[in-house]
């Protein structure tokens, strides 16, 4: 049934005279057309990872692009980007970041160091960091409304501690605008005053729809 399937795929490019099957259940950013909310929302992340970093929100609508949106940072931003997404069938997005940073720094490092000295997770998360001799991350975050409160609030310390850092870290979260309610509590409003908000990524209008027929065909 697989080699049926596979050439029947093939049969069908060879007919149409398609390089690659054009319409994918997955997103891929081969494919992005850059619609005018997407350029806006991109050239919005970019301009704060250039700059010092710190802590940007990208609020989408479900079926507005934004796990497309998080693959297309992570591959032109111009820093050490890693995608995560807040999924609940995956492991926790502050687990998976402090793998990072023990798996960067195999040796004695700071970021042992800090752990054995039982210092907070947000300085080993940052004495990792600084450990792996990268001078700009990124790290964006779909799927952002699912964070629980003490993943939001370790991440804003993060972000806030990296600024008297050598290196810049920006925190990008891509949210539906359920993140709204969590962003009210009154926990986290050192982040809310920190946070930056870009253009909200809207939807393609109907006028842009044969300009991305034409880039996916």
């Amino acid at each position: 049934l697989g080699m049926q399937i596979v050439e029947d795929s093939a049969m069908y490019l060879d007919h149409f005279g398609l390089q690659c099957p054009p319409f994918e259940e997955t997103t891929n950013p081969r494919f992005c057309f850059e619609h005018a909310a997407l350029k806006c929302t991109l050239d919005a992340v970019e301009a704060v990872v250039a700059d010092r970093g710190g802590m940007v929100l990208v609020e989408a609508e479900p079926g507005s692009g934004r796990s497309l949106c998080a693959q297309v940072l992570t591959d032109r931003l111009p820093a050490r980007a890693l995608l995560l997404a807040a999924t609940p069938d995956e492991s926790s997005v502050i687990s998976r970041i402090k793998l990072l940073c023990r798996g960067a720094s195999p040796d004695d490092t700071d970021c042992d160091r800090a752990a054995n000295e039982e210092s907070s997770p947000a300085t080993e998360i940052v004495a990792g960091l600084r450990d792996t001799g990268v001078s700009r991350w990124a790290w964006i975050i779909d799927d952002a409304e699912r964070l629980d409160l003490g993943e939001l609030q370790l991440l804003a310390e993060v972000a806030a501690a990296s600024q008297a850092e050598t290196f810049a870290l920006t925190v990008v979260l891509i949210a539906a605008p359920a993140i709204r309610a969590r962003l009210r509590l009154p926990e986290l409003q050192s982040l809310t005053k920190c946070l930056v908000r870009v253009p909200k990524l809207e939807r393609m209008q109907p006028a842009e729809t044969t300009g991305y027929l034409a880039t996916r065909l």
